[in-house]
């Protein structure tokens, strides 16, 4: 029998919604696809390098404010041809908003 182990260190919630990222001045979309208080995951057709610092905006459900964080890529892998998923670890986020995260992961992870 083989276990599996989540290396995750906090809990995600899965999602499919736009977010934006900036790796310079002009902000780019893509499609959301995990969040968590740690980090989360996207999708694009322009995945930055791994190790680049990003801008991010993205609501979450049940908020109309717009979250805005600083985040490093820690990954990047590809899905097909046209687009790849990008891991993000959060390294800049207000307080206010890391409580609404908590708020929305406790109510249901993935």
């Amino acid at each position: 029998m083989e276990l599996l182990l989540n290396r995750r260190e906090n809990p995600r919630i899965s999602l499919m919604q736009s977010i934006e990222f900036a790796v310079t001045t002009s902000f780019e979309h893509a499609v959301l696809k995990t969040l968590g208080t740690g980090g989360l995951c996207f999708v694009t057709s322009a995945p930055p390098q791994v190790g680049r610092q990003l801008l991010l905006r993205f609501e979450i459900p049940g908020h109309d404010q717009v979250i805005h964080a600083i985040g490093v890529i820690v990954w990047s892998r590809p899905v097909n041809a046209q687009h790849a998923e990008v891991g993000i670890r959060f390294i800049g986020l207000r307080e206010d908003s890391l409580d609404r995260l908590r708020k929305l992961c406790q109510a249901g992870t993935a």
